[in-house]
């Protein structure tokens, strides 16, 4: 993992559950993706997830109860596979 490549210290979180309605990726469009939410920061967030991202992927998806004009993209930094068969990433929020 590249936690030492951060410029902005994480926070951990109470892990924090959601369902992302529509999430894409550079290959492939997901829908009602379970997220959970372990760590934010300035730039990014530590989530896990069922589906498989490669790194360097770029993904969109909306955040739920925030404004549907609201697009979120970011960038895989890294990605762990868990023994649960769900994968953990870092990913980087890429700003406008």
């Amino acid at each position: 993992m590249e936690l030492e490549n951060r410029k902005y210290q994480g926070t951990r979180t109470e892990p924090l559950e959601i369902v992302i309605e529509e999430m894409e990726g550079s290959e492939d469009k997901y829908e009602n993706v379970r997220v959970v939410i372990e760590e934010v920061s300035f730039e990014g967030v530590r989530f896990t997830a069922d589906v498989e991202f490669r790194k360097d992927e770029e993904i969109h998806f909306r955040l739920p109860s925030i404004n549907v004009e609201s697009l979120v993209a970011g960038r895989i930094v890294w990605k762990k596979e868990l023994e649960t068969k769900q994968y953990q990433y870092g990913l980087h929020i890429l700003s406008e």
